[in-house]
């Protein structure tokens, strides 16, 4: 099967998320740029765990991430960085452009750096993936020696809410 993954969401979409938030007493929720790359994301409140809160940080071009700069994203990390709160009118521009050009375009492009991999894939919010479904157990074995040893099934929701459950086959195959 070709699959087409869609990541991030649009900025109506972020702006909802950050309407139905829960409260945060902290006070960090919200929009915030990154003043090195002058990329914009959403920060929300998400978990406790063991009394400590954690946040989320929401991209236009990628899925959801927990980490800020490799650590967990925790009050004391948000407090410690550099990133700037910005308002939601002052978000909108960065958000929608990073947005529009992370269909096509990787990370480095985005950033207008150099990319030498014309196949790189990083940051690109739509990607193309080829799934082998079915019973792929019955043929694990000859799978792993075709494919290589670091395989594992991967489940995928369809928007139809349909779910797969198979394989990724590399793109250079």
């Amino acid at each position: 099967r070709r699959l087409c993954l869609m990541r991030g969401m649009n900025f109506e979409e972020a702006e909802a998320l950050l309407a139905r938030a829960p409260e945060d007493q902290e006070n960090l929720q919200g929009f915030y740029k990154r003043s090195h790359f002058h990329e914009v994301l959403l920060v929300l409140r998400r978990r406790t765990r063991d009394g400590q809160v954690a946040y989320q940080l929401v991209l236009p071009h990628d899925s959801p991430k927990t980490q800020l700069d490799g650590n967990s994203c925790s009050v004391a990390k948000m407090k410690q960085s550099s990133m700037q709160r910005i308002s939601p009118d002052a978000a909108r521009e960065p958000w929608e452009k990073q947005y529009q050009l992370s269909e096509t375009q990787c990370i480095h492009l985005q950033r207008q750096q150099n990319c030498g991999n014309r196949n790189c894939r990083s940051g690109k919010r739509f990607l193309e993936e080829t799934m082998l479904t079915g019973q792929v157990l019955v043929h694990w074995d000859f799978l792993c020696a075709l494919l290589g040893e670091k395989n594992s099934l991967v489940r995928c929701e369809l928007n139809t809410g349909a779910v797969l459950v198979g394989l990724v086959i590399p793109q250079d195959m």
